[in-house]
């Protein structure tokens, strides 16, 4: 088995596109300039190289800088990290090690509260800034693969849909009564 791609301690100047990891540290003659890439850093950066409209040949002259995969992290591996020095969390298909976060507003508690397991639900509950949001690159690792057994699944929080469910209701009997 290869060995897992570490992505907190990669150097130089790495992207994510398509679940696959690029250094384009040494691609100085990037047509958009290379400030394009370095504002990528560290970052999944799929949706800015579609938008972007790439030539289909440029996938193949990708592959120099190619470094691989994204690694795929099992519930199994998350749930072993849930300590105060080491703190893996899963939210929204991602896994992010929380160990050296130690500023958060909420307290170190929440997030220790929430380490080894996807936290998804406890996450959306709190309304996290698109700072917060977009910070969360920071602490990436990898891809989430849950354990269709396991309890930590994220549950389908239901009352969101009583408003859905009451307006649906209200046009029903609106429409049987007064017409």
């Amino acid at each position: 088995m290869a060995e897992r791609l570490d992505l907190k301690n990669l150097k130089g100047t790495w992207m994510i596109i398509k679940d696959k990891v690029y250094d384009v540290s040494k691609f100085s003659d990037h047509p958009g300039g290379f400030e394009v890439l370095a504002d990528c850093k560290g970052k999944d950066s799929t949706t800015d190289y579609i938008d972007a409209n790439h030539p289909d040949y440029v996938e193949e002259d990708m592959k120099k800088y190619y470094i691989g995969d994204v690694p795929k992290i099992h519930q199994d591996e998350v749930a072993k990290h849930k300590t105060e020095n080491d703190a893996w969390l899963a939210i929204h298909g991602k896994v992010y090690d929380i160990s050296k976060f130690t500023d958060h507003p909420g307290g170190a508690e929440i997030l220790l509260e929430n380490s080894g397991k996807n936290a998804t639900v406890a996450f959306d509950t709190i309304d996290h800034s698109k700072e917060a949001k977009k910070d969360l690159y920071k602490y990436y690792i990898g891809e989430y693969i849950p354990d269709p057994n396991s309890e930590s699944l994220p549950s389908t929080n239901y009352f969101i849909y009583i408003p859905l469910l009451a307006l649906i209701i209200g046009i029903i009997l609106n429409s049987f009564y007064f017409n």
